[in-house]
């Protein structure tokens, strides 16, 4: 487990904090990161698609007083939200993984122009900024293994993913549910298809 670690004035801290929570939406993150399954996650995002980044912008925040992180995707592939062609997410803190500065919010990950992801994003708070959801959980790295295969993995190595779903979400998946149980090897498709069967939705 890790903990949200902030710097600067009390002042600042609470504001952080108050738009965290409000954008995490009772998940409980405010001093450790809880285990979410495919589930969790897919219900509880307000987009989720596989992209390329682009460009990695760090900026001063006016409002904020605070350092955030402008991430430019070009979208290749939607499984929930209205996500097409290139998108910018707006981040809390200094998120660039080419910046040797650890950034204001551990836990947040690091974004790099060239990476290939999945992310599963919350919606945007009033000030216009996001998270993945369940932070190093909501990235997945796509990435080539030793077949050749782009497999999606997230911080935790795809722990607890496919665990703790209920009866009704175990009987949707089936077969992939038994497959990829346990496995950091997911295939970003396959991922992406496992979101849109247990949101009920078919492939766009």
């Amino acid at each position: 487990m890790r903990e949200l670690r902030f710097t600067h004035s009390p002042r600042r801290i609470r504001i952080i904090l108050i738009i965290l929570l409000s954008m995490l939406a009772g998940s409980a993150v405010a001093s450790q990161i809880r285990p979410l399954n495919l589930d969790q996650m897919s219900r509880r995002a307000d987009r989720i698609f596989a992209a390329r980044c682009l460009d990695v912008r760090l900026a001063e925040d006016p409002e904020l007083e605070q350092p955030v992180t402008f991430v430019t995707l070009a979208v290749t592939r939607r499984a929930k939200g209205d996500v097409h062609g290139q998108v910018t997410i707006k981040l809390l803190g200094r998120q660039d993984a080419r910046d040797p500065d650890t950034g204001e919010v551990d836990g947040l990950p690091r974004f790099a122009p060239g990476e290939e992801v999945v992310l599963f994003l919350y919606g945007d708070s009033t000030r216009g900024l996001t998270s993945p959801v369940g932070f190093g959980q909501g990235k997945f790295a796509i990435l080539a293994d030793k077949q050749g295969r782009r497999v999606a993995i997230n911080a935790f190595g795809n722990r607890f993913l496919l665990d703790g779903l209920d009866p009704d979400a175990v009987r949707r998946l089936g077969a992939s549910h038994a497959r990829w149980r346990g496995r950091a090897d997911i295939p970003a498709d396959d991922l992406l298809d496992m979101v849109q069967t247990l949101l009920g939705r078919a492939r766009p």
